[in-house]
């Protein structure tokens, strides 16, 4: 799993992260994103190509045949969330949003309808051009079910 996109302007890590014979950045990375249930993906938009972290693939229920491309993601996400999905990933590539993040309905590998909910920030070039997305997404059926059995009051 590749480590998160870092930034220049974001300064040294905070000294707890420093401490000796300490959790590597990359494992870091990987527990934290496993504490939300969550994996990575690394977009190349030039290329077309899509890395997918093998726990993602698994929390979607989605083997690496299904999920090895970025079609392989729409294929699997319900016809009607497909608009909803590609308007948020348009405005995103287009520099109108500061994130990606859309929740959408997928079918697992077992043939069921479950919730995701993906979110990605795009690396750009010197003009501004979305050249990747790299971002988290992960299985929010849960959640799903308990929002819509939530009392109003």
């Amino acid at each position: 799993m590749s480590a998160p996109p870092s930034s220049a302007a974001s300064g040294p890590p905070h000294p707890a992260f420093q401490e000796p014979g300490g959790v590597a950045d990359e494992e870091r990375y990987a527990l934290a994103m496993e504490s939300i249930n969550f994996g990575a993906y690394d977009w190349d938009i030039g290329r077309d190509t899509v890395y997918y972290s093998p726990v993602l693939r698994v929390m979607l229920g989605l083997s690496a045949s299904e999920l090895a491309t970025p079609d392989d993601w729409l294929d699997h996400i319900h016809p009607d969330d497909l608009p909803l999905y590609r308007r948020a990933l348009v405005q995103h590539l287009k520099g109108e949003t500061p994130r990606f993040e859309c929740e959408i309905r997928y079918m697992t590998g077992a043939g069921t309808w479950r919730w995701a909910r993906q979110h990605g920030i795009a690396r750009r070039d010197k003009d501004g051009r979305a050249v990747r997305l790299i971002g988290a997404a992960g299985d929010v059926t849960e959640e799903q079910i308990v929002a819509a059995n939530v009392d109003i009051v």
